[in-house]
């Protein structure tokens, strides 16, 4: 769709059918429009990437490769205004809009532009914002439906309102749909749900309005709600008008008759699904339903019978849908965010898939649809209008290649060479033409051909052509062939092509050695698919690069690329380096290695002797040798047999031959023929006759016999230097020695060690492989003495001490352990020392003047190993060494920390741990309070002078305890304050504290406690009352509390107010001072010692504290009276209990004659009662007389209990009276 030249918008999709239609159709095929793709899912892949690449903000839009066109603006649509809601018709398309607004919009060329719906009855906004549209199937109505629910029906030809309907419907319009195809019906649904069927019928006095309630809004519970979609099938002669209403659980089909509507079936959705669309078209003869939710859509037909019947035939979209329709009858639509499908709904398979995403990836959201005839009307959220394409690929790819949109042209045919959509010859051909004609149409300046080039060679790589790529452009670049080989080059950098004709790259390698471009020519040849003839081209042409790459990525034996490079150059030619690279690259396949192998010790190794060449090429194969020789697997998995049977020779050294069998000629050099395959016997070649080939290269076999008497530097042979064989030992020879792959003679291995020794100095890694050859191959004296010399000059240690210990001399291994060095390094020497020792106990005695000598250094290195080490063979020689230590004073403390530290330190003298106080006090303070509490070996005056003199504060208190002197040790503490307090004033101020606002009637400080100083203050102050503590049994310990109460009241009061932060931490240990007195010093003296001595002060913070103390004092004197009470009480109750038990009488019938005690008769065997005072009452008279607990001559209980009753009240306001006076305390 586009503008014309009167500026009407014209739909060119639309006239390509027209033109097909009528025969106009330049294609041969006859296929249909739109055929069905074999893989749907199927994407432009790289080659599509390739033309979309460096082409944003160009003229080709993203949009274009699916027939995606963005249409002009809307007329009539201006400012804040927005498009609220859209319908489309062949010739016109509808667009509401939020000012109230009904556009109409035409597609025919022949009509005016757009028009807007409106006469003085519906003026602009008089309604609202329209929320719904629709054109009749003539496009002879329009209907529109408002925000405030009004419906007016417009005639297209007078584009006036025919009626105006306020009163249908309480709540906006969301959909209309007109059910009829002659006369102006229409079916409205507002947003409560009411559906009303409404028809125009014109009389002579005008329009008159019936409408029919198809759906009456939720009201009961059983109702289904709020409409979300609906369809409505237009009735035929044969079929009648259906309608299809979509709420939340159900689809309601229902029949639409000129008086009653009758329900049809209701079809069940999905509980939790999306919201669904509803479809109607008349299929075969019947009308078919179309319902989508959740990605799926099925089919429901209504069968003659009236009924509702799921058809078997499914379909599915990507996404949820947002629009379903019918183009016709068999072909449905479906729009999601992401793309347009087309179904044919008879079979129910996929006919086109269009890509949208381009709309959701701008950031808008779809909001309306609609279908036409030939393509869809997509408006997004900005109310912009898309038309999508559905006619067939091939012609839009003409259509886009008439308007000079090539990239967006060859990117379809791609697609369609991919789906195989038109695979006809003629087809193809336009395909194939399609890029010859896009490199004509390039302007001919050379950045532009190259990048056109590139493109032509990425499309024609996408639809398979090589011979318009190779012959046809190709011909046509001869008179510029750099920039045609160029743009080659970089395609096969980046994978687009990788087979290219020989002709094509023979011309290539002369170009690029023209231009002098090789090195780039011969990495992109390498990526070319390795093939025999693309082989024959590299070698022809000397490309050693190329083919080595080559044969890497595919996997070619080792013979094939080095054998064919070795037989083209000479002997020494540099070309020989890559071979040596390419045969050493590192690999941690076996079998890879199992080759290289192979080809370097196969023919008598010619090839290994051909390429061990002085320098580096030495170097990379000793090296590569070097790790295969340590791993035995290699050799002994080695796969098929490496070299034929030759004739025996003479084996230069003492080891096995790399060659055996019969005696004959020997083999030829190369050049020379081999024996015939059939006499040949293949056999492997071991690690030992490796090493044997090794050296026979470099080194003189008469040099090296003469060398097995002593070590002696054996000279390389011509051409080879010091420094190639000092490689074979270092990097072929030793790892495999180390490892025990290889055995050889002593000869041999002196002379690896001498090289691996050789100039090494400080070379740790040489170190460490003579250190191993050492230890798996024990050289004899006179070869380990003159190993030594090599090793002390070349200054390593490690290998020093091995050669010393392998000697046995222990006194030059501990003096190569004591050079300076790390201590870690050092360290060994008291486990040598140890182990030496003890495997040899005569050693002991004879070394004893040797060690001892060297005590200094040996406590240097650590004190308490050297204390363990004295102690375990020469335990006599203690105080020796202490005195010997004594001009080492770090070593001296070391050693005695060892020494006191064991099970020996109670056999220990007190002046040693005397000294070892005195060491700690003066270098390590904070030890010797713990080691003089554990330990008592020592004169308590001595230890005190010593901790005095170096002032070791808690020390010196500990020990005045000890002695009795608890004051003095109290004061020693407190003393300790005064600095630390004048340190927290320092701390305070550099930190800049300040007061900070009262909270509450209080301040808080809470930067204080971050003061490393104030922690040292509580530990003084912790010290000091743990002390007052331990001693609280003794009769003046409230005196020691109070005077380090005073100490800080006193601080306090001295401050003032003029420091609150110092005052906030006096406060804070006057509490910690209050809580730890708490159990041990009686409340009332605290408190009369604060209002005594102290009254005059103002308390501040300090004020809570002392209301606490009263609290509990309060508390305290509550519960002790409390308790008082409790223990009268049970006092009384116990006394009345035993009085009532012993006044009990006895009921007995058996008492002598005697007279009743009440009443004066006497008892005649009549029941009685016998009291414990020696009464007796009749049983009548106890009952009369209130007596039956007691006598009541001598008992009488409940005066007695409510005499002590009134005592206890007595008592208890006396106490609470005097209470009440004493508690009265007034605090400043």
């Amino acid at each position: 769709m586009g503008m014309d030249t009167d500026g009407r918008i014209v739909d060119r999709d639309l006239e390509m059918i027209l033109d097909e239609v009528a025969g106009d159709d330049d294609d041969d095929d006859d296929d249909a429009d739109l055929a069905p793709v074999n893989d749907p899912a199927a994407c432009r892949e790289s080659a599509l990437a390739a033309f979309r690449r460096d082409h944003a903000g160009s003229d080709v839009a993203a949009d274009s490769f699916q027939g995606l066109a963005r249409l002009p603006p809307v007329d009539g649509i201006t400012g804040a205004e927005t498009a609220t809601c859209l319908a489309a018709h062949p010739h016109y398309v509808v667009v509401g809009t939020s000012a109230g607004k009904t556009v109409l919009v035409s597609l025919r060329p022949s009509s005016s532009s757009n028009r807007t719906l409106m006469n003085e009855r519906t003026k602009v906004g008089k309604y609202g914002a329209v929320t719904a549209v629709d054109i009749s199937p003539a496009a002879t109505f329009v209907a529109s439906g408002y925000q405030s629910g009004c419906v007016v029906i417009w005639d297209l030809q007078a584009t006036s309102a025919l009626k105006c309907m306020t009163g249908l419907h309480a709540s906006p319009v969301t959909a209309l749909r007109f059910s009829d195809l002659s006369r102006p019906t229409v079916l409205s649904v507002d947003g409560q749900g009411l559906v009303l069927d409404v028809s125009l019928q014109k009389y002579l006095i005008g329009w008159t309005v019936n409408h029919v309630v198809v759906r009456r809004p939720k009201a009961l519970p059983g109702d289904e709600g709020p409409v979300n979609a609906v369809a409505v099938l237009r009735g035929q002669p044969d079929t009648p008008t259906l309608c299809a209403l979509v709420c939340e659980a159900k689809v309601t089909v229902t029949k639409l008759t000129t008086s009653k509507p009758a329900r049809v079936g209701s079809i069940a959705l999905h509980p939790v699904g999306a919201q669904a669309l509803v479809a109607w078209t008349v299929c075969q003869g019947r009308p078919l339903l179309c319902v989508a939710q959740g990605g799926a859509i099925r089919q429901f037909e209504v069968d003659p019978g009236g009924a509702l019947v799921e058809k078997p035939v499914a379909m599915a979209t990507g996404a949820d849908a947002q629009f379903l329709a019918f183009v016709n009858s068999t072909m449905l639509i479906a729009v999601t965010n992401l793309e347009m499908v087309v179904f044919n709904v008879v079979a129910g398979a996929l006919l086109q898939s269009i890509d949208i995403s381009v709309l959701a990836q701008s950031g808008a959201s779809l909001t309306f649809a609609c279908a036409v005839n030939a393509y869809a009307l997509v408006m997004d959220a900005d109310g912009a209008l898309y038309q999508v394409s559905l006619v067939k690929r091939m012609h839009r790819i003409q259509r886009l290649r008439r308007d000079g949109q090539w990239l967006a042209a060859m990117a379809l045919a791609i697609d369609v060479h991919k789906d195989g959509d038109d695979t006809s010859p003629s087809s193809r051909s336009k395909l194939a033409q399609l890029a010859v004609d896009y490199l004509d149409a390039v302007p001919n300046d050379e950045f532009g051909r190259a990048g056109a080039l590139e493109n032509v060679f990425d499309f024609c790589a996408a639809i398979e052509d090589n011979e318009t790529m190779f012959t046809t452009v190709y011909a046509r670049q001869e008179m510029s062939p750099g920039t045609y080989f160029d743009a080659l080059v970089n395609c096969v950098q980046r994978g687009v092509i990788n087979d290219i004709p020989d002709r094509v790259i023979d011309s290539l390698i002369a170009d690029a050695r023209a231009r002098n471009t090789l090195d780039a020519v011969e990495q992109a040849l390498a990526r070319l698919r390795p093939t025999t003839s693309v082989r024959r081209v590299l070698v022809k042409n000397c490309l050693w690069k190329a083919l080595l790459a080559m044969a890497s990525r595919a996997g070619w034996p080792i013979s094939v690329p080095v054998g064919e490079l070795l037989d083209a150059v000479p002997s020494g030619d540099a070309a020989e380096s890559l071979a040596v690279r390419f045969l050493t690259e590192p690999t941690a396949d076996s079998a890879v290695i199992h080759q290289r192998i192979a080809y370097l010790f196969a023919d008598d190794a010619r090839h290994l002797r051909r390429l061990m060449q002085p320098g580096k090429s030495t170097a990379l194969i000793t090296a590569f040798l070097g790790e295969a020789l340590a791993h035995p697997r290699i050799w002994s998995l080695s796969v098929s047999p490496l070299t034929p049977r030759l004739p025996k020779r003479q084996s230069s050294f003492a080891i096995r031959s790399i060659l055996g069998g019969n005696a004959g000629s020997r083999t030829s050099s190369a050049g020379s023929s081999p024996s015939p395959p059939a006499l040949q016997r293949q056999r492997r070649v071991t690690a030992a006759e490796a090493v044997d080939v090794l050296l026979s290269m470099m080194v003189n076999s008469r040099d090296l016999e003469r060398a097995s008497s002593g070590l002696e530097i054996v000279t390389p042979l011509s051409p080879y230097c010091r420094a190639d064989l000092s490689s074979l030992c270092r990097l072929g020879l030793s790892q495999g020695l180390i490892s025990g792959a290889i055995v050889v003679p002593a000869a041999v291995l002196r002379t690896v060690i001498s090289y691996v020794l050789d100039d090494a100095i400080d070379d740790h890694d040489a170190e460490r492989m003579a250190c191993s050859l050492i230890e798996r191959f024990p050289p004899d004296a006179p070869t380990a003495s003159l190993l030594l010399l090599s090793a002390i000059s070349s200054r390593l240690r490690k290998l020093s001490i091995a050669l010393h210990d392998l000697t046995g001399d222990v006194v030059g291994c501990v003096d190569t352990y004591l050079l300076d060095g790390a201590t870690e390094d050092r360290i060994g020497v008291f486990e040598y020392l140890d182990r030496r020792l003890r495997d040899d106990p005569a050693a002991i005695q004879r070394h004893r003047e040797a060690i001892l000598s060297r005590i200094v250094s040996l406590a240097g290195v650590s004190g308490a190993r050297t204390s363990a080490l004295v102690g375990e063979f020469y335990a006599s020689d203690h105080v020796a060494v202490i005195k010997e230590l004594a001009c080492v004073p770090e070593a001296q403390l070391d050693y005695l920390r060892g020494v006191l530290g064991g099970s020996s330190s109670a056999d220990m003298l007190a002046s040693v741990h005397e000294l070892y106080i005195a060491l700690l006090a003066e270098r390590e303070p904070s030890n010797v309070l713990p080691y003089i509490r554990s330990h008592h070996q020592y004169s308590m005056d001595a230890v005190l002078g010593v901790c005095q003199r170096f002032q070791v504060v808690d020390a010196t208190s500990f020990l005045l305890e000890r002695t009795g002197d608890v004051d003095a040790a109290l004061s020693l503490i407190v003393s300790t304050l005064e600095p630390l307090f004048a340190r927290l004033r320092a701390d305070i101020a550099s930190a800049g504290m300040v007061a900070p606002q009262a909270v509450g009637g209080r301040r808080s400080f809470s930067a204080l406690g971050q003061l490393a100083v104030l922690d040292e203050i509580y530990a003084v102050i912790d010290a000091a009352t743990a002390l007052c503590q331990r001693h609280a049994d003794a009769p003046d310990n409230d005196r020691r509390w109070m005077s380090l109460l005073d100490k800080f009241l006193r601080m306090q009061k001295a401050e003032g107010r003029r420091r609150e932060v110092i005052d906030d931490a006096l406060v804070r240990c006057i509490q910690r001072v209050l809580s730890a007195m708490r159990g041990y010093v009686p409340l009332e003296t605290i408190l009369l010692r604060i209002t005594s001595e102290h009254g005059d002060a103002t308390y501040g913070e300090f004020r809570d504290t002392i209301l606490a103390l009263l609290e509990t004092l309060a508390y305290e004197h509550n519960m002790l009276r409390l308790c008082n009470a409790m223990f009268v009480d049970d006092a009384h109750d116990a006394s009345v209990r035993v009085c009532q038990d012993m006044a009990r009488p006895i009921v007995t019938s058996l008492l002598p004659a005697t007279s009743c005690s009440q009443c004066g008769s006497p008892l005649s065997g009549a029941s009685a009662l016998f009291y414990m005072c020696g009464h007796v009452a009749h049983e009548a008279c106890a009952a009369r007389n209130d007596s039956l607990a007691a006598c009541h001559l001598c008992f009488r209980p409940t005066d007695t209990i409510a005499a002590c009753k009134q005592q206890q009240q007595q008592r208890g306001r006396r106490r609470h009276s005097h209470h009440a006076a004493g508690s009265s305390i007034q605090l400043p």
